[in-house]
């Protein structure tokens, strides 16, 4: 029993980079300057309808900026592919998602989007988290 313990323990306190295939950080450039600019502006008055529909606080535009530490891109993408199957839980599961995200901290909630997710509309779907990952809802920036 205590060798199954630590096992188990062991397995527990794994990083994610040891699990297998995982997204990366995408680095800056245009997109994620919009991705930032859209949330910029939802911390004003103006938009505080669609801030509120994400449960997101008003946060001092310094808090919202790119992420670029590869443990929370690699949560990102684990966190999109869990969204994704609780908005279509019948849709088959895709193979291993490695592609680089954008992942914008607002204080302490995250926006994710991936340019390669499938869409059938003129935009990105973004996801939003709260702090603990727990799914807020989807955009399109």
């Amino acid at each position: 029993m205590r060798i199954l313990a630590i096992v188990i323990f062991g397995l527990v306190g794994l990083p994610l980079s040891s699990v297998g295939a995982q997204n990366t950080c995408h680095q800056a450039d245009r997109y994620s300057a919009h991705f930032i600019s859209v949330f910029k502006g939802m911390m004003g008055p103006e938009d505080s309808a669609l801030r509120a529909h994400f449960t997101l606080p008003v946060v001092d535009s310094a808090l919202v900026t790119l992420v670029s530490d590869p443990q929370l891109c690699a949560r990102a993408g684990h966190a999109i592919d869990s969204a994704a199957y609780l908005l279509d839980p019948s849709r088959p599961i895709p193979p291993t998602n490695t592609n680089p995200l954008y992942v914008i901290t607002i204080g302490n909630s995250f926006a994710v989007a991936d340019l390669n997710y499938p869409n059938k509309n003129d935009y990105t779907v973004i996801f939003v988290f709260g702090s603990l990952w727990q799914f807020l809802g989807l955009g399109g920036a």
